[in-house]
């Protein structure tokens, strides 16, 4: 039985549809799928499977994925709400500045602390924030993205395409 993975061999055949299968037990378990008998209920939503094994996957990757995605929703909804009630839940150690983020503030922090943990590695150069060593690349690579409105003049920065 085996070898039938191996060279292809499917010598059992749905009688409904053209399904083929390597072993007996494949397609009996493909044969219930025809007779819409499906007595494994899922207790989260009204799916039902023909198999129990079907279900766990289903509970597992499904509902699994939409709770990390509605606790993402929530958060950033959260997050948002703080522009509207001013709350700014982070507070900078070394001075009297507050953020609506975590994140906000470590790269506030860095500031202070003088971190520059992005590198440029072609000339050494280094970053407080890695938005500035994209920027920094971009003259590197002489990359003009902003073009002027009124002429062809391209710049590497926006504000000097507005002037």
């Amino acid at each position: 039985m085996h070898t039938r993975c191996h060279t292809g061999e499917k010598p059992y055949h749905c009688k409904e549809c053209d399904s083929a299968f390597t072993t007996r037990g494949n397609l009996a378990r493909h044969e219930k799928t025809h007779l819409g008998f499906k007595p494994w209920k899922c207790d989260q939503c009204d799916s039902r499977f023909t198999e129990k094994k079907s279900l766990k996957v289903r509970r597992h990757k499904f509902h699994h994925y939409i709770k990390i995605f509605k606790h993402k929703i929530y958060f950033h909804i959260q997050v948002h709400e703080r522009q509207h009630t001013g709350e700014r839940p982070f507070q900078c150690m070394l001075c009297p500045k507050t953020f609506t983020q975590k994140p906000v503030l470590q790269t506030h922090m860095a500031m202070h602390l003088n971190q520059k943990a992005h590198l440029c590695e072609l000339c050494g150069k280094s970053f407080r924030q890695k938005s500035q060593l994209r920027s920094h690349k971009m003259r590197h690579n002489n990359i003009k993205r902003y073009t002027c409105s009124t002429c062809p003049v391209q710049f590497l920065t926006r504000g000097k395409a507005r002037l």
